[in-house]
């Protein structure tokens, strides 16, 4: 369902591919969702919400690799 990252960390295209690779999970959660009822708004806050929840909760052994910069 997830393809695999085709670059290594650090690699400028990474987090392309990983949005482009997670974006099609991220769908099939809001379709389902909204299907039973929720709206796509609160499914999509709720999705960044416990994204934003994960993120903190990552331990300090993780490193977190900002693939923001593109201007190199």
């Amino acid at each position: 369902m997830i393809d695999p990252p085709p670059v290594p960390v650090g690699h400028p295209e990474r987090k392309a591919a990983c949005q482009l690779a997670t974006d099609y999970a991220v769908q099939l959660i809001e379709e389902e969702a909204h299907l039973v009822g929720w709206t796509r708004a609160e499914i999509l806050i709720a999705i960044c919400d416990s994204a934003d929840a994960r993120l903190s909760a990552l331990t300090d052994g993780e490193a977190i690799v900002e693939a923001d910069d593109t201007s190199g």
